[in-house]
């Protein structure tokens, strides 16, 4: 019989988890168990929470604020866990007990995205959390190419895993291979990290199926369904053809609005399963090609969604429009590498211009990042050390020969990937990563805002032409009620290349900090100029509120900025 193994090649930890459920779960929780506890797990375990307390409006209040984490952890979270099948509340049990960490750690961590949507649909906190889900929000990029696309007319999964987990995530990629002694059980591979032990989130099986999930902000929710990775797990232990996924997924009650986008080796084909807690739509290809983001491609589902901002809309269509455009001149002769650069690419597709953020594919929260090759069973795992990690190489994973192959013998780097931006606009990455972080992980220091000014201000310096930039750097000093320094900023980004949303954008917080000022005549000329005609209707209420009444300083602490976007989720 196999025995559990562990090998650690380009930073990445290789797991081999024979056995049971309970057994495999045992297994992580034994070789990463140092791994596991400086990890991303605390982190996630604690993120709602968080998001609670930076909330706007009532919830700033002392009591309103301990009530709803009270209600989050009491009350929903338990709700929530026994949903979840017996198996898995043991394989939780089994994990934990191996790590010495409390089970609700690993509880949290899994239910961390079905309990912020859950937790914004609560028929009390919807009005006091009414804003949530905002800020810090998952979202990723997944392209499944075949025949009329690739070159030999192989079936690839190409993904983005975008997660607000900066800096922890990455700090332990893990790939698990899965070896069920259940009968009808599918092996199969998972890329996750220390400690979150699920297959229901990126992995592929020996079938030639994968499955990635995708999350969706939807105004509809069930206490009565199953969490999203529970759902993708059941369907790469069980299913081997696409009918067979959408079958599982049909079947299963759902918590909240996920996407399961899928491909299928055998059936050379992939689809998109859209679902909402009470219906489910399969988008499949109708090229040869399959691109998600975060929206619902059904026009019914799409209704259901709920309009976070208009900056966020722009980039999640965005990221599906570059793709198109990244892999178009490829069509015929698409290999890995094709789909590796093009999951590091960071041009604009609107504008053109290669930007740090904003309606790019490679964002700040990619924390991992794969190409699926199901046929060869085969897959390219980007092995940089910090996101974005799409801008590393990628390096080649045999799941047939892996465990055979000497312990000592380096992974083959797949040639062609790895992608060269401009050195200026790495230098500034690298500067948002860390506003990023102050702003997103980091809040617990008095000063998180502060730092994070200061790291947007130094990617401003090392790459000035990013427009985006000097938004973010004003919606940030507006924030902070520094007015005059967001005023510059947003008067220097109307020298640089902006799309029509984000100008919009810069052209009302432009108008506030005029009105604050006392400029009510000039600030009156950009609220008139776009309160009939902005697309985004809250950016539009936002604009005839400005005409209505002069913007007032006190407002400002109603803000909740996301800094993945050039915008803010509430104006």
């Amino acid at each position: 019989m196999l025995q559990p193994a562990r090998r650690d090649h380009s930073g990445i930890h290789f797991l081999r988890l024979p056995g049971a459920p309970a057994e495999r779960a045992r297994a992580h929780g034994m070789l990463l168990r140092e791994e596991i506890r400086s990890g991303a797990l605390n982190l996630l375990a604690r993120k709602n929470q968080w998001m609670i307390r930076r909330g706007p409006g009532l919830v700033q209040l002392s009591p309103v604020q301990g009530s709803a984490v009270w209600i989050y952890e009491r009350l929903l979270l338990p709700w929530l866990s026994r949903q979840t099948p017996q198996e898995q509340r043991e394989v939780i049990q089994a994990i934990a007990d191996e790590c010495g960490l409390p089970m609700q750690v690993f509880q949290a961590s899994l239910l961390q995205a079905d309990g912020l949507m859950l937790l914004s649909r609560l028929s009390v906190m919807k009005h006091l959390l009414r804003h949530l889900p905002a800020g810090g929000l998952p979202g990723c990029t997944s392209a499944v190419l075949t025949g009329p696309w690739t070159k030999g007319g192989r079936t690839y999964h190409a993904r983005n895993f975008d997660y607000p987990v900066v800096g922890h995530w990455e700090r332990h990629p893990t790939v698990m291979f899965c070896e069920p002694t259940e009968p009808g059980e599918i092996p199969h591979v998972s890329v996750t990290t220390a400690g979150v032990h699920t297959a229901g989130i990126t992995s592929m099986n020996r079938e030639g199926l994968t499955v990635c999930a995708h999350a969706h902000f939807g105004r509809g929710v069930s206490f009565n369904g199953l969490p999203v990775f529970t759902i993708g797990e059941r369907i790469i232990k069980e299913a081997r053809t696409l009918g067979e996924a959408v079958d599982i997924a049909r079947k299963c009650r759902r918590t909240a609005n996920w996407a399961l986008v899928v491909s299928s080796a055998r059936e050379k084909d992939g689809a998109v399963i859209e679902m909402t807690p009470d219906k489910t739509e399969v988008h499949s290809s109708r090229d040869g090609a399959v691109v998600h983001s975060n929206y619902f491609h059904t026009p019914e589902l799409h209704a259901t969604e709920a309009l976070l901002s208009g900056g966020v809309c722009d980039d999640l269509y965005g990221r599906i429009c570059r793709m198109r455009q990244v892999i178009g001149p490829a069509q015929g002769k698409v290999e890995p590498a094709t789909l590796a650069l093009a999951l590091g690419d960071h041009v604009d597709h609107r504008s053109g211009v290669e930007r740090v953020f904003g309606n790019v594919i490679s964002v700040v929260t990619t924390v991992a990042s794969v190409v699926f090759s199901p046929e060869e069973q085969k897959f390219w795992l980007a092995a940089r050390n910090e996101s974005p990690v799409s801008l590393g190489d990628f390096v080649e994973v045999d799941v047939q020969r892996f465990w055979d192959r000497p312990a000592d013998e380096e992974l083959s780097r797949l040639p062609g990937s790895g992608r060269t931006l401009n050195p200026r606009l790495l230098k500034a990455l690298g500067h948002y990563r860390k506003a990023y972080q102050h702003w997103h992980i980091e809040n617990d220091d008095p000063s998180y805002a502060e730092k994070s000014l200061s790291e947007i201000e130094l990617a401003v310096a090392a790459y000035p032409e990013d427009g985006n930039l000097w938004i973010q750097a004003g919606l940030v000093a507006f924030r902070l009620r520094k007015i005059d320094e967001a005023r510059a900023r947003f008067e220097a980004a109307g020298t640089r290349v902006l799309t029509p949303e984000v100008s919009r954008v810069r052209d009302l917080f432009l108008a506030r900090c005029k009105d604050i000022v006392g400029e009510r005549h000039a600030a009156l000329d950009l609220y008139r100029r776009h309160a009939g005609t902005a697309d985004d209707p809250k950016i539009r209420a936002a604009f005839r509120k400005g005409v209505r009444r002069a913007y007032r300083r006190s407002q400002i602490s109603e803000l909740v900025l996301d800094l993945q976007f050039p915008d803010v989720m509430v104006y």
